[in-house]
């Protein structure tokens, strides 16, 4: 392991995982997954509605070692403790009830990142394991290094389980993200623009000439940028809702 430290997002550690690492070039091909595994404080009730959350941070090789990131991190709850199989050695497939989103590649080595999400409890799950749940197939990745190869590891760190009611009411917030940064060109923008008024989001070059428009919608939504339109470069982009701006902040593309 390389040397690496990094403050935890909450008190004074946190765990980390290598949650994918692929390799179809060799026989049996390799899909090596580790996993975090514990015990809730208390059984969740049949049909009970939980809000489950958690923060993830990624770690990043040296550039000479090739590496990834992705958009396979999930917490699955059970009544047993999951355990590998003899046909899946180190992967475990299972219906994960909280996922991050398809998509949201998460590839920030400075800053922890949230998921979360509901669930409503089957009845009887006592116990939860984190990583990585999904097919080879159903995974995004953008890749890092010398070569296209998926080695991800990410830290986690404050886990947090309890009923939907405890959770505090939603306060709506305007924001503007972009994931994942830095990207090979394929971005996803989420934003919220409260009420109905339309916006723009634009990206600009280091000279200050606009390359990429896009008009927004009012309200919470999400559109795609693709990889063709931005050669390697760093880039800044803003939205903007009538006379405010809802956000600012750069890119950086690496192809």
């Amino acid at each position: 392991m390389l040397p690496y430290f990094q403050h935890a997002y909450f008190g004074n550690g946190y765990a980390g995982i290598l949650t994918f690492a692929y390799n179809p070039n060799v026989w049996p091909i390799a899909d090596v997954r580790e996993y975090v595994q514990g015990t809730l404080s208390a059984t969740l009730e049949t049909g009970k509605c939980y809000y489950c959350e958690f923060w993830v941070e990624f770690f990043n090789y040296k550039n000479e070692v090739p590496y990834s990131a992705n958009d396979a991190i999930g917490i699955f709850f059970s009544d047993t403790l999951p355990k590998r199989t003899d046909t899946d050695t180190m992967a475990m497939f299972y219906p994960s009830q909280i996922n991050i989103a398809t998509g949201r590649i998460i590839s920030d080595t400075s800053n922890w990142e949230k998921i979360s999400g509901t669930f409503v409890a089957t009845g009887g799950e006592k116990y939860f394991t984190v990583g990585n749940f999904r097919k080879v197939n159903e995974i995004n990745s953008i890749y890092f290094g010398t070569s296209q190869f998926d080695r991800s590891y990410y830290f986690f760190d404050n886990f947090s389980l309890c009923p939907c009611e405890d959770t505090i009411k939603k306060i709506e917030v305007e924001y503007l993200e972009v994931n994942p940064n830095p990207n090979n060109g394929n971005m996803i923008v989420n934003y919220n623009i409260i009420g109905n008024e339309k916006g723009v989001f634009e990206i600009y070059d280091m000279v200050g000439r606009k390359v990429f428009s896009h008009e927004l919608s009012g309200n919470e939504n999400t559109f795609f940028i693709s990889g063709a339109l931005l050669s390697s470069g760093v880039y800044f982009y803003q939205a903007l809702a009538g006379k405010k701006r809802i956000g600012k902040d750069k890119i950086i593309v690496i192809k």
